[in-house]
C-alpha cells in the first residue's frame, strides 16, 4: 500500500524533509524515502530532471533511510 501524505501534512513539513528542489520529493518517513529514490530515476529517464538532480534526491533519500535504520540498530 502506498503511504499517504495529505496536503495539510505536506504543507507542515520542514524544508529539510524534502529531497528535491522547490519542496519536491517529500521524505518524512522511510516509505516516502524509498518512493523518492524510484521517482527520481523515473523523472530523470522521462527528461523532467537532470542526472545531477536525480542523484541529489537519491542521496538525500538514502541518508534518510540510513539515519532511521541506524537509530533502530543502536537501540537494540
Amino acid at each position: 500500500m502506498m503511504p499517504r501524505l495529505s496536503s495539510r501534512a505536506r504543507d507542515n513539513l520542514k524544508s529539510s524533509q524534502f529531497a528535491g528542489p522547490g519542496r519536491s520529493f517529500p521524505i518524512p518517513d522511510k516509505a516516502h524515502a524509498r518512493l523518492a529514490i524510484g521517482a527520481a530515476t523515473r523523472s530523470e529517464r522521462a527528461g523532467n530532471i537532470s542526472k545531477a538532480t536525480a542523484q541529489r534526491i537519491q542521496s538525500r533519500a538514502r541518508a534518510k533511510l540510513n539515519n532511521r535504520s541506524s537509530r533502530k540498530g543502536s537501540s537494540r
